[in-house]
């Protein structure tokens, strides 16, 4: 009766086949989405120089030497909850089973979001597979009101911020979101997705709009940055079911208060969204893969990865734009990871490749987003660059063909 997650099925792809003498390397891949050499890479090498494994190329076996401590060597890749003694009861040898052990060790993180080639196809491959298993073949779309771009952060990366004054900006009535909102409902999209810069004028007006728009068929889903826990709280009350706080990344100065609010949402009793930027200055490998394990150690209901867009107005407008192979790769390592969670293919994608949505799917993506945000609005929407792609409903049908995905409950 016991359920492996993502973790716990590595360990076991090379406990009990090591434990009866070698590792084939095939295998493992075909299991697990992710090469042999991506895991325990120190502890690997650690037993290979005491001579208690050796790598034959297709397999890893135990030698000699390893074989009469067999039961030493696999227990060293095992999880704390198996290891029979406590840590102090160990020498800081070759065989203590908790060097070299941690969860980035075993899952491999910082090498798989590097892959390319034939490990690339296979850790997509696996995501698929264990998409379908969830969620079958289909495609679940939001529709997307952007209901105000007046923001009080003021973060680096988003033309939005608050010192921007080239910024027109503005503050939807609770007319004009029912409206909207009605006409998302009208299309058959079963979750009315609202958001917006962070600032308090937005609360009042969803005081209104929130009780109008939900029923029994629609999910009412918030994305309006940190609030106190009250805020939430009301929010919760007036019958929103959802919000999405991404914490961007464990390198920005704010990051404890965005996990602080995290940590609020949940305690509310929304449906967690939350997620990363890739390609922030100074972010490294080790970076995006603390942001990886964080993100899925909070199990959200969605989670999503989005390459840095370099924003006119914004003091990181000059910066490269995101590494979205490196966000493909995290995408598909969360599939993984988080095999329930909804996943979306952001917008960003498409602006930095045109296949780019569809990449996001082929990665493991199970999620898309149209916009609804009438056009004298959306242009002053300055999330990503000013030029944004913007996904359109046909383009959607497109997406979801390309992909082998149908859509759900959609009328196009």
């Amino acid at each position: 009766g016991y359920v492996r997650d993502a973790e716990q099925q590595i360990r076991w792809s090379i406990v009990l086949p090591l434990k009866n003498m070698d590792i084939i390397k095939k295998r493992f891949e075909k299991i697990n989405g992710i090469p042999l050499e991506n895991v325990f890479e120190k502890k690997f090498q650690l037993l290979k120089e005491h001579g208690l494994i050796e790598d034959k190329g297709a397999r890893v076996v135990l030698t000699k030497l390893g074989a009469f401590v067999a039961d030493e060597v696999v227990e060293s890749f095992n999880s704390d909850e198996f290891k029979p003694f406590a840590r102090s009861e160990y020498a800081d040898g070759v065989l203590n089973p908790y060097r070299h052990n941690s969860r980035a060790e075993a899952l491999g993180v910082k090498k798989t979001l590097t892959s390319t080639g034939a490990a690339r196809e296979n850790l997509f491959r696996k995501a698929r597979e264990i998409r379908k298993n969830n969620f079958g073949n289909k495609l679940k779309v939001r529709g997307v009101i952007e209901i105000s771009n007046a923001c009080v952060k003021n973060c680096d990366y988003c033309a939005m911020r608050r010192d921007n004054n080239n910024l027109d900006r503005y503050t939807m009535d609770a007319e004009t979101i029912i409206e909207i909102a009605n006409r998302i409902k009208a299309a058959g999209i079963k979750t009315v997705f609202l958001q917006a810069g962070q600032n308090a004028a937005v609360d009042k007006v969803l005081e209104e709009v929130i009780p109008k728009i939900k029923d029994d068929e629609t999910e009412v889903l918030l994305c309006l940055g940190e609030k106190d826990k009250s805020v939430y709280e009301k929010y919760k009350a007036l019958g929103a079911d959802s919000y999405i706080l991404k914490f961007e990344s464990v390198t920005l100065p704010d990051f404890e208060d965005r996990a602080r609010a995290i940590q609020d949402l949940k305690e509310t009793g929304f449906k967690l969204g939350t997620g990363n930027i890739c390609g922030l200055p100074g972010q490294t490998l080790d970076d995006l893969e603390k942001e990886i394990l964080y993100a899925a150690s909070l199990s959200p209901d969605f989670v999503s990865v989005s390459p840095l867009i370099p924003n006119e107005g914004a003091p990181l407008e000059k910066e490269p734009v995101g590494n979205i192979d490196y966000c493909l790769n995290a995408l598909a390592i969360w599939r993984i990871l988080l095999p329930e969670a909804l996943i979306p293919s952001v917008s960003a994608f498409s602006y930095i490749r045109p296949e780019g949505r569809l990449e996001a799917l082929n990665a493991g993506a199970n999620v898309v987003t149209i916009n609804f945000t009438p056009e004298d609005f959306r242009d002053k929407y300055a999330i990503y660059a000013k030029d944004r792609f913007i996904v359109k409903m046909a383009r959607v049908a497109d997406i979801a063909e390309g992909a082998g995905l149908t859509l759900e409950n959609v009328r196009l």
